[in-house]
């Protein structure tokens, strides 16, 4: 009951207006209720409370995202990576934005070093292929689309290029 651990959360957060728990578990239960932007307004506070979590920017990429927000769902995961350059969230949306954007050359280095720390990943590995059609370089994009089928024999963006 979403709305009654609201209810309960409020009144404690009354008195407790700075505290980053608090914040952030308001943040997940505005978004559990679709108010969107009281949880973003949360999710910031929690931010601005423990400026090295990268708790609050994972939440608010993932919101952003659904929102289809590109601009900021690119800013609070450019936030998670400057945490930790190697979370594998932070840099699945961020590449993800970029792409929405058609920020192909951008998005391309991100992928090249998301395979160095996930080398076997089917996203990343479809997101370079994806990449490399979109820049016009169809025949680079066989290798990495290959290696996708490997991985995942019925995917079917990989299947289609390679007219498998």
């Amino acid at each position: 009951d979403y709305e009654h651990a609201l209810q309960k959360m409020i009144s404690v957060f009354n008195n407790n207006k700075s505290d980053y728990f608090l914040n952030q578990r308001l943040g997940w239960l505005f978004s559990q209720t679709k108010k969107i932007k009281n949880s973003i307004d949360h999710y910031n506070a929690a931010a601005r409370i423990e400026p090295g979590s990268i708790e609050p920017w994972l939440a608010l990429s993932l919101l952003y995202l659904n929102l289809g927000d590109m601009e900021n769902t690119l800013a609070t995961s450019t936030e998670v990576l400057i945490r930790d350059p190697k979370n594998y969230f932070g840099s699945l949306r961020s590449i993800a934005a970029l792409i929405k954007l058609k920020k192909w050359n951008i998005a391309m280095a991100k992928v090249d070093a998301a395979l160095l720390l996930y080398p076997l990943d089917p996203i990343f590995l479809e997101q370079k292929g994806f990449l490399f059609v979109s820049m016009g370089k169809t025949e680079k994009a066989k290798e990495p689309l290959t290696q996708l089928l490997l991985i995942n024999p019925q995917n079917f963006y990989a299947k289609m290029i390679l007219k498998q």
